[in-house]
């Protein structure tokens, strides 16, 4: 930068010395040869700074492409590693047991038309802090569903719209379940207890929506849930 101010200085100062003789000479040839002398000094100028511009510009430019680069091979790096990762953690490190979390499980005999809503917002904040999620079973400890304190939000806000006097524990579960019929198949996913973070990582996106795994003693629907898994469970066991 130094370089191109001093051969532009050097310009102008040629320039001034050139006309400062052509304005004593006072004359057409005297005249004429300082122009000549700023075409001369003009051509000589221009590419220097054309250069030194391109040189410039190719440097930022460059350097932005550089960094660009950098950053999508260290976002893929982090992916692989994330996986890897998941891959080398099995499920029963991460999440929580089943009984740390008050699940709500049904009694014998109990359905989702027998159950009411302020039983859901009970469990949840049996614990502090309160839950924004739970795992709901069966009498023998299946799987039913997970509720979210969102979708419970939701359908209580939009019933209150309808009929403001009526209370939680006037609704029922299975109202709940004919407002989201994906409560039952999708809320959540299952995996055995030998199964990797991976393999519940990759359970769960087979179920649209779906935010929570189970691990069950055999990995299905069908036997007692032993451990409860979230997205957030998943996210920080693949931080690396």
């Amino acid at each position: 930068m130094w370089a191109m101010a001093v051969i532009v200085a050097l310009g102008v100062i040629m320039m001034a010395i050139t006309g400062y003789q052509a304005a004593i000479a006072n004359t057409d040839n005297a005249r004429q040869q300082f122009i000549e002398t700023g075409k001369y000094i003009f051509a000589a100028i221009v590419p220097v700074v054309a250069a030194w511009v391109g040189t410039v510009m190719a440097f930022y430019f460059g350097k932005e492409n550089f960094k660009a680069a950098t950053d999508s091979v260290s976002q893929i790096a982090r992916q692989f590693t994330s996986q890897d990762k998941l891959g080398q953690t099995q499920v029963e490190q991460i999440g929580k047991p089943i009984g740390d979390v008050a699940p709500l499980q049904l009694e014998a005999g109990a359905s989702a038309d027998t159950i009411t809503l302020d039983q859901l917002t009970a469990k949840m904040t049996a614990k502090a802090p309160p839950f924004e999620r739970l795992p709901i079973l069966n009498s023998d400890g299946t799987p039913l569903m997970v509720v979210h304190r969102s979708i419970l939000n939701d359908f209580l806000l939009t019933k209150k719209e309808t009929d403001p006097t009526k209370k939680t524990a006037e609704f029922k579960l299975s109202a709940l379940v004919e407002a989201y019929p994906w409560l039952t198949k999708d809320s959540f996913a299952t995996v055995g207890p030998v199964a990797s973070a991976a393999d519940a990582k990759t359970k769960m996106a087979q179920h649209k929506g779906c935010a929570d795994v189970l691990v069950t003693q055999d990995g299905t629907p069908a036997t007692p849930v032993t451990r409860w898994i979230t997205n957030v469970d998943l996210l920080q066991a693949a931080q690396v």
